[in-house]
C-alpha cells in the first residue's frame, strides 16, 4: 500500500478505499479466510490515475443560428360592396 500511495502521491487510506469500492484492481494473496497481502500492478494503478486526468476541454462549436424568416404580411378578409 505504501508503494502504491507514494507512486500516485495519495494517501494509503485512499488506496484502501479504491480497493474496497472496486475502482482499483488488485490481488489478495494469503490463506483462505485471512486478510492476506494486497498486491497492485503498476499498470492498474497508472490506469486508474489516467482516468482522473483532467485536460483542456475541447472547444465547443456554437450551433449555427437559425435562419431569420422575413415577416409574413397580415392578410385580412375584405367585404366588397357590389
Amino acid at each position: 500500500m505504501k508503494e502504491a500511495a507514494a507512486r500516485a502521491c495519495i494517501s494509503e487510506s485512499l488506496v484502501y478505499q479504491w480497493i474496497a469500492d472496486g475502482t482499483l484492481p488488485h490481488f489478495r494473496v494469503g490463506a483462505k479466510g485471512k486478510r492476506g497481502k494486497i498486491l497492485i500492478e503498476v499498470e492498474d494503478l497508472d490506469g486508474v490515475m489516467a482516468g482522473f486526468k483532467v485536460g483542456k476541454p475541447e472547444p465547443t462549436v456554437a450551433p449555427a443560428p437559425k435562419p431569420v424568416k422575413p415577416p409574413q404580411p397580415v392578410l385580412r378578409h375584405m367585404r366588397l360592396k357590389p
